[in-house]
């Protein structure tokens, strides 16, 4: 019997071809290739490849005791403690981590805000009856956000026990939407099965832009859209890894050395331009695309301290301006995307 996940279909990532399941082992098996596939804490695993900071198993094993804890903690509880099993991630960040995760549903609001504009509607009606899938999902606070709406969403991340944490937000919110462990570059997902996919950050850490545009592309309805939020590659502003400014221009050696130096991980990453990523959609086959600078909210400033602060409020006056709009895109902190199938 076809495997559905909360009423959708889920395919083999290799071969496109039916999923059957799960065995008595938790597992579902491909009827075409035979590939199999397990379920981990209640997740489908149905990536290719993993996670390029963790193995399969180790992301495997670290998802299966999050959630051993979640009838005892609560959600923000359980992030702590994946920062307690987590020991690389330096203090510093650890603290910023777990504010940006509890204040994930929040900043996920003001993220659909700022779609709207270029949408031209409020996204429940761009979404309609069809279904939002949000690549790059991490512990899911845009899945959560659209959930609470009434959006029929389904949120998808290489990183499992990021999606563990995420089902535990989703639970606390008493909100429900399948998560599924996949590639960008493969998903598990019939042709044409979404009205809008979202790339939240994630687009410029994925193995394979163009692959991940592509399936994109492939999953999407015709008139679907598109909604990208990347850094910009070319922005003279604090990088968004290691935090140097005008680090976007730096060689990924020298951003690798400064991560080291932080004692955190060097970042598997490759920023776009402006122009850069509108060639890749265009080149993924995506129409209407058009390229702009999000806004960043009077909430989302208060976040910031000095002259960071200071900054976020001269970007905001900037990208009203049409001058400086046009500036901000080329050098500006962020660039967010929309595209069409057509």
């Amino acid at each position: 019997m076809t495997y559905l996940l909360c009423g959708i279909e889920l395919v083999c990532p290799k071969c496109r071809s039916e999923l059957i399941g799960p065995d008595e082992g938790c597992q579902l098996e491909c009827t075409s290739c035979r590939a199999r596939y397990p379920i981990v804490a209640g997740i489908p695993d149905l990536r290719v490849f993993p996670d390029p900071y963790i193995s399969f198993r180790g992301d495997r094993v670290k998802g299966q005791m999050l959630e051993r804890h979640f009838d005892a903690m609560r959600f923000s509880e359980i992030c702590e403690l994946y920062f307690d099993v987590t020991p690389e991630v330096p203090p510093h960040d650890v603290r910023t981590n777990l504010s940006r995760l509890v204040g994930g549903v929040s900043r996920a609001e003001t993220a659909i805000a700022s779609m709207e504009g270029p949408l031209g509607a409020p996204v429940e009606q761009v979404v309609g009856e069809g279904t939002w899938l949000d690549v790059g999902c991490g512990s899911a606070p845009l899945v959560a956000a659209l959930a609470k709406r009434g959006i029929a969403c389904v949120g998808v991340d290489v990183a499992l026990r990021w999606l563990v944490i995420g089902r535990k937000r989703l639970l606390e919110l008493g909100v429900e939407a399948p998560l599924v462990a996949a590639c960008a570059e493969a998903l598990p997902f019939r042709d044409g099965q979404f009205q809008m996919i979202s790339y939240q950050h994630t687009l410029e850490v994925v193995q394979d832009q163009r692959s991940a545009l592509l399936e994109a592309f492939r999953t999407s309805r015709g008139g679907g859209h598109l909604v990208v939020s990347t850094p910009n590659g070319r922005s003279l502003g604090p990088d968004p890894h290691v935090g140097v400014f005008g680090g976007a221009w730096l060689p990924w050696r020298v951003v690798s050395m400064l991560a080291r130096l932080q004692m955190a991980r060097p970042p598997w990453r490759r920023l776009l331009s402006a122009g850069a990523l509108e060639e890749a959609l265009r080149g993924a086959g995506w129409s209407d695309v058009s390229v702009t600078t999000p806004g960043v909210s009077a909430s989302q400033q208060a976040q910031f301290t000095g002259l960071s602060r200071t900054m976020a409020g001269w970007y905001e006056s900037a990208r009203q301006r049409p001058g400086t709009a046009q500036l901000l895109k080329l050098i500006g902190p962020l660039l967010q995307a929309t595209a069409t199938r057509r």
